[in-house]
Formats: structure tokens, sequence, C-alpha cells
């Protein structure tokens, strides 16, 4: 999308802000919450979204991650993957932390 953003440009909704009530509710109707991140022209968001049980994301386990693109070529794309340890995310928030880092020290920088 090439959106320059900076976190607070994100709007976050954390989890915590959820209710047992609402978790409660939401199973009986057949739906589950995940958090998701989504990003359009109109913005970026990232919330708790109650989904239908038979939604792809709502079908992944507790160490999966999933990814749905969108594409006017392509149609609706979507991948998951099993992380059954946190050390992928970790390296990926170490990487963004670095080339964070580098952009400030080296704005002008060409990655090749």
């Amino acid at each position: 999308m090439s959106i320059p953003a900076r976190l607070e440009d994100v709007e976050r909704v954390g989890i915590t802000g959820l209710s047992g009530e609402q978790v409660r509710a939401a199973r009986q109707q057949g739906r589950t919450y995940k958090l998701v991140a989504r990003g359009s022209d109109s913005g970026l968001r990232v919330a708790p979204i109650p989904l239908p049980s038979d939604h792809f994301l709502a079908r992944l386990g507790r160490k999966q991650m999933g990814v749905i693109y969108y594409t006017d070529i392509y149609g609706t794309l979507m991948t998951a993957i099993e992380e059954p340890t946190p050390l992928p995310s970790a390296a990926t928030m170490l990487r963004d932390i670095l080339d964070v880092y580098s952009s400030v020290v080296s704005p002008n920088r060409i990655d090749v």
C-alpha cells in the first residue's frame, strides 16, 4: 500500500476493553473475537473484531497468524503460518526497530 505511517497514525484498541460477557455473547452467536489489523485507503486500525466462526481468521489457533489480501487482479488471497514459539515475531520486531533506527540515522539511505 506504500502508506507512510507512524504509530500515532494507527488507531489501536486492545482486548482489555472486552468483557467476559461480550466474549460469551459472541460465542453464543457463533462468533470468535480476534485481534485484527486492517489497512485501507481510509486508514490503519488494530482492534478486536467478532468474526463468524467459519471466517478464515476465526479458524486459526492460538499459535497461528493469518493474513488476507484483497487484490484487484487475483481476488482474495489468504495465508497462515504456524508460530509455535515467539522467536519469529521477536526477530521481526527487532528488524523493524533496526529499520526505524537506520531511517532516523540515515534518512536518505536507499536500500538496494
